[in-house]
């Protein structure tokens, strides 16, 4: 009896234990519309300077392809250079539930524009971004979610 009841004992630490450690994953959270969104960027807070001890926190997909989107510009990219990010939720940039039979000619899905030229600091702080589907190829190594990309 006293070898099943520390089994049972070691099983549950062991499911408490593993319970605890799982990153930060929700259900249900919301797929990204396509659209840019700039405004935490460009009108900052006292609370978010982009400094180390206040990041740009990005909660929303919107928020990250607004953080792509400043790096594009045409008459004045953002490289964010020393600049700090930092992500507080779960981006789901597509639904993955058919990823396998994604190709370049696939329809219906957000398409990923890749970051350019990043030289800012980014901290996933535990969270995922998931359903990044980029039809670009690069081979610029300062690209972030696009091919070949090599973090520095």
């Amino acid at each position: 009896m006293k070898k099943f009841l520390a089994t049972v004992l070691a099983i549950t630490q062991a499911l408490f234990i593993a319970s605890v450690s799982i990153p930060n994953v929700k259900a249900n959270e919301a797929v990204w519309d396509g659209t840019a969104n700039t405004s935490w960027y460009l009108s900052p807070t006292n609370e978010e300077d982009g400094s180390a001890e206040h990041p740009f926190l990005i909660s929303t997909p919107e928020e990250l392809a607004g953080l792509s989107e400043l790096s594009r510009q045409e008459s004045s990219p953002k490289v964010f250079k020393d600049e700090y990010f930092k992500l507080t939720a779960n981006i789901k940039l597509n639904d993955t539930a058919n990823w396998e039979n994604w190709s370049e000619t696939t329809t219906g899905l957000n398409v990923w524009k890749p970051i350019q030229h990043f030289e800012g600091h980014f901290d996933g702080n535990g969270y995922a971004i998931s359903g990044m589907y980029c039809v670009q190829k690069t081979t610029d190594k300062n690209q972030w979610g696009g091919y070949d990309w090599t973090p520095s």
